[in-house]
């Protein structure tokens, strides 16, 4: 029974332990972003730990992706921190200078005006200090220089980087994470107000890193913190039907975990830290988490449903014609056109809009029907599609900040 439902049974010790020494790690977009908002010190440490693991270390190609996506944003963002910190210390100054001269009216000996004068001062010095941090940041960060992609390029050599979907098999996953979120089979499923290929970045992650489990016979640690949602983990375990999935189709074991973890696991096996280092990288961590998430225009990915419509049993009944069609034709859509006896039937111009809609919806919905039968399995074999040149982004919306690799590439 454990073989069919082995996400339901909690990782042993030796099998989490066997993991650690063995698997490889799969670090999520969101993690390696957040690398730009640590401090000198703790990025260095965190970066010794990745050197540490580094002959583990895989990318799937959509974290490529993602990253360089986002990555001059999440620099450009880092100093955000700053501005918040000194405003909320601005805010609570004034509330506590004003009940202080409330209770200095009240009794002369408080000697409020004396006391505020220290507390300006005080609040002054942290003023300071917090710009200077700010300026560092910003020099840091200044020009063409990104030391945290330096670093990164190291670490993630042409063999540790995944390539791309084949056109042949992007259409393929597409499909199949068009029908994970509807049916809301995790990962990535709630990232369906995401734009374009955006709402599929973690369910192609997945499949991605299945495959190189597969490929590689090793297990995977995946690391995240995309703690916002429950689509990889929930109540501290990652999902029993992940787990199950993954080991369905690799015969390997996953975990899922997120990067304080991670930095704690790989700095106790492998690397030697003081753990005063360790506790002020962990805080870091838990801040900079906050502010390297992967954002997208939030559009939604599906259009709206028409209004409700009530039809009559011919108009019904030309829609389960257009249904049966597509399910016929293996989910090929048809281009939907009303007969021209339709008006007969005393509806509005809108109403025959919507019935247009509602028809190729149900079209839709037989195509993704029709795409399930073919893709019960995840198919994780290399075969011929495996694209020896990258792919370009398919949304053209979404701009990416790194120049388009090129066809010797």
């Amino acid at each position: 029974m454990k073989e069919q439902f082995r996400g339901h049974y909690p990782l042993t010790h030796d099998e989490r332990e066997h993991l650690w020494q063995n698997a490889t790690f799969v670090l999520d977009s969101n993690v390696l972003l957040a690398l730009y908002d640590f401090g000198d010190s703790a990025r260095t440490s965190y970066i010794e730990g990745l050197k540490s693991v580094a002959d583990r270390l895989w990318m799937p190609h959509q974290v490529g992706t993602e990253f360089h996506r986002n990555r001059r944003r999440v620099a450009k963002d880092a100093t955000t921190p700053h501005a918040s910190a000194t405003k909320a210390l601005e805010d609570a100054v004034k509330t506590a200078a004003r009940e202080v001269k409330r209770l200095g009216a009240r009794d002369e000996l408080l000697q409020a005006d004396a006391h505020l004068v220290a507390l300006e001062e005080a609040v002054s010095k942290v003023k300071e200090a917090l710009d200077d941090s700010r300026k560092r940041f910003e020099t840091e960060r200044a020009g063409n220089r990104d030391a945290v992609l330096d670093e990164l390029d190291q670490l993630y050599t042409d063999e540790r980087v995944g390539k791309p979907f084949s056109p042949k098999r992007l259409t393929k996953e597409r499909a199949r994470a068009e029908l994970r979120i509807v049916e809301k089979i995790p990962p990535g499923f709630s990232d369906v107000d995401k734009v374009g290929d955006a709402a599929f970045g973690d369910q192609f992650l997945w499949v991605q890193t299945m495959r190189q489990a597969k490929r590689s016979r090793r297990g995977v640690i995946l690391v995240t913190d995309d703690s916002t949602k429950d689509d990889w983990s929930r109540g501290g375990r990652p999902l029993p039907e992940l787990l199950t999935e993954f080991y369905r189709n690799t015969g390997e074991l996953v975990d899922v975990i997120d990067s304080a973890a991670f930095y704690r696991g790989v700095t106790k096996r492998f690397a030697t830290v003081e753990q005063a280092t360790v506790d002020e990288v962990t805080r870091e961590i838990a801040t900079a988490a906050t502010h390297a998430r992967v954002h997208v225009p939030n559009v939604s990915f599906f259009p709206p449903p028409p209004p409700p419509v009530f039809l009559s049993p011919g108009v019904l009944e030309g829609m389960q014609k257009a249904f049966a069609v597509v399910a016929k034709n293996r989910g090929v859509v048809p281009t939907i056109k009303l007969p021209t006896n339709w008006p007969a039937l005393n509806l509005s111009t809108d109403s025959l809009a919507n019935i247009t809609a509602a028809i190729q919806t149900l079209a839709v919905a037989a195509s993704l029907v029709a795409e399930a039968e073919q893709l019960e399995e995840v198919d994780l074999d290399d075969g011929d599609d495996e694209l020896e040149e990258p792919i370009h982004a398919a949304d053209s919306n979404i701009e990416l900040d790194v120049d388009p690799p090129s066809q010797e590439e």
